[in-house]
């Protein structure tokens, strides 16, 4: 799943151009850029509560049948949630992507069993994940730690805490996470490393917001993802050097993302693979 700000934490060189282009520029999260946040992510649970109604198509995947039939056969399609991602708001941007993949020979509780082993997100999202752990377990909500790093942005890490809940419906299931804290680390790993205050930094990250819907069928698991993430904004001057890499990073980092689910599940770490399966879910909704 998110693995996650692997969106701006994920590909080495082109992260690396990024935070030496955007040195100069300071970055500030204003009460105009919260608002904008909001208001999308109001949006977008509407559209994707639209989905669960009967009636209408649950998948993305299934609204081409092109796409489909790639992911059938095992691609990993990946496409802006959009018409304009990043959409720029006041001082910040709202990246909106969307990707889907099916897991052969699988169930939809042994792929939500994988998504609940938050402690072995260091070894199934490894590079990007540095340090994992769960905080807390319920049937309602479920709660764990990221430490998430790249080589390619300097000596910056960032800590984060993550909510994320499970809805369970017959053969489809979705899942609802969000950043509830996101904090740099200046200087990660070295002389006068030091946390930052939330909303401080380089702004990479500030928010983040995502929905996963699962569907077992075809002898397997379709699974799609939508990842929502608030950043800084770009310069105009730069937006022409800047804007492309940023949409190619986040591509690759979820497709990736993707990937490494899908070998979680098939090919589990030790102790996710001795760990009893979760079963606690919220009621069936009708």
């Amino acid at each position: 799943m998110f693995n996650v700000l692997g969106m701006a934490f994920r590909s080495g060189g082109a992260a690396a151009l990024l935070s030496f282009t955007l040195a100069a520029y300071g970055a500030e999260l204003s009460p105009a850029t919260l608002k904008a946040w909001d208001e999308y992510i109001s949006a977008a649970e509407t559209c994707a509560s639209h989905r669960l109604a009967a009636g209408n198509t649950f998948l993305w995947i299934d609204e081409s049948p092109e796409r489909a039939a790639r992911v059938r056969k095992g691609d990993i399609v990946v496409s802006p949630a959009s018409a304009h991602t990043p959409q720029r708001v006041s001082s910040g941007m709202i990246h909106d992507w969307i990707a889907g993949a099916f897991i052969p020979d699988t169930g939809i509780d042994r792929l939500i069993a994988s998504l609940r082993q938050y402690d072995d997100y260091s070894e199934i999202y490894h590079p990007a994940v540095v340090k994992s752990a769960q905080l807390s377990e319920s049937d309602r909500e479920d709660r764990f730690s990221l430490l998430l790093i790249s080589k390619g942005i300097g000596k910056t890490a960032v800590d984060g805490e993550f909510s994320s809940s499970f809805t369970r419906s017959g053969s489809r299931a979705w899942r609802v996470a969000r950043a509830t804290r996101l904090r740099e680390i200046d200087n990660y790993g070295q002389r006068g490393e030091r946390m930052l205050p939330e909303d401080q930094g380089a702004g990479y990250v500030w928010r983040f917001y995502s929905v996963s819907r699962m569907e077992e069928r075809d002898g397997g698991v379709y699974l799609e993802t939508e990842l929502i993430a608030l950043s800084r904004d770009i310069p105009a001057s730069i937006e022409w050097l800047v804007a492309p890499m940023i949409r190619r990073v986040a591509r690759n980092a979820l497709s990736a993302m993707l990937e490494d689910t899908r070998n979680a599940v098939l090919n589990p770490p030790v102790r996710a693979a001795e760990a009893a399966p979760h079963g606690s879910f919220k009621p069936d909704v009708k």
